[in-house]
């Protein structure tokens, strides 16, 4: 049986990668390839769980030509979009690689102001197409964006849960309180996401664990902190600790890899899956999305052949 899940895409994005040979501040450079994407939090979480064999259905507040050209891309792609049109233009964000040293530099324009009338509206339909009883779990992806309520995630997410799904939030900045708040299934964050949070350092995998209690006592029924190249922790919601070790990957194109680790996570549990071998499939698709240039493109075959590979254990009841 296929996976409906949904996804709240709250800053949307046009993601653009370019390759290049060398990159020189201050010169022309010519990428020998360009990539664009329709990008942000939300729409890479849809895209890897598309490609892990799940229908997707999108809702994202969406604007203008880059919009547009956004929501086109998206439909190719197989995502069922649900836009909620605002004034203004989306935001476009710009990697590039650079061959030569490996080197990965990120220009991240802010994400699009919504009034709160719009965003209002948006919550609205968001909220409307997110309690279809046919899905059966949710993601809620990205910051609240400027203009918009503080609490703008949040309303989302209560009415979410109020409606009996599985929900998942992957948040940063100031709307992630009122979203953990309202008690989601999962709050899956970055050390770094998470020790804005708490104001203090989580590099460490026994910080993380600390950081993971922490966080479900603020209200989610399981909280996973990721660690880049160092693996990810996680409380379930026993309150029983895991440790998910490092894989060998030789992966030079991290962006995207927390959404990809949400979208292998999900699935899983979506197919009944155990927490530590839904842990493994979210590392695996993290991972693949590594080797790739272009956040949220992962080959299937490849997360779940490095997701046998993974090592999960308990630390912690």
């Amino acid at each position: 049986m296929i996976a409906r899940i949904g996804v709240v895409s709250a800053a949307p994005a046009v993601d653009r990668t370019h390759l290049v040979t060398e990159l020189r501040p201050g010169t022309i450079h010519r990428p020998a390839q360009v990539l664009a994407r329709p990008g942000g939090k939300g729409f890479n979480v849809a895209h890897v769980l598309h490609t892990l064999g799940a229908q997707v259905v999108v809702a994202a507040p969406l604007a203008g030509a880059t919009g547009r050209w956004l929501a086109d891309a998206a439909v190719a792609n197989g995502l069922d979009v649900h836009p909620t049109w605002v004034p203004g233009e989306l935001r476009t964000c710009v990697s590039v690689f650079a061959e030569a040293d490996g080197s990965l530099t990120e220009f991240y324009e802010p994400p699009l102001r919504v009034a709160p009338a719009d965003w209002a509206r948006f919550s609205a339909d968001a909220i409307a197409v997110m309690t279809d009883p046919g899905l059966e779990a949710i993601a809620v992806s990205g910051k609240v964006p400027p203009g918009s309520p503080a609490d703008g995630l949040a309303q989302i997410v209560r009415a979410v849960v109020a409606a009996g799904r599985l929900v998942a939030v992957d948040a940063d900045g100031p709307g992630l309180p009122d979203a953990i708040a309202a008690r989601p299934s999962i709050v899956k964050v970055n050390g770094a996401e998470v020790g804005a949070l708490l104001g203090r350092s989580v590099v460490s995998a026994e910080e993380a664990v600390t950081a993971a209690r922490d966080l479900r006592a603020m209200g989610p029924g399981a909280a996973v902190v990721t660690l880049g190249r160092e693996g990810a922790v996680a409380v379930d919601a026993s309150g029983t600790a895991w440790r998910v070790h490092p894989v060998e990957a030789d992966g030079r194109f991290p962006t995207g890899s927390g959404d990809a680790f949400l979208a292998g996570l999900l699935v899983a549990l979506v197919g009944g899956a155990a927490f530590a071998d839904a842990l493994r499939l979210a590392t695996g698709a993290a991972a693949a999305n590594t080797e790739q240039p272009g956040a949220g493109i992962v080959d299937p075959a490849r997360a779940r052949t490095i997701a046998a590979t993974v090592r999960v254990e308990i630390v912690g009841r």
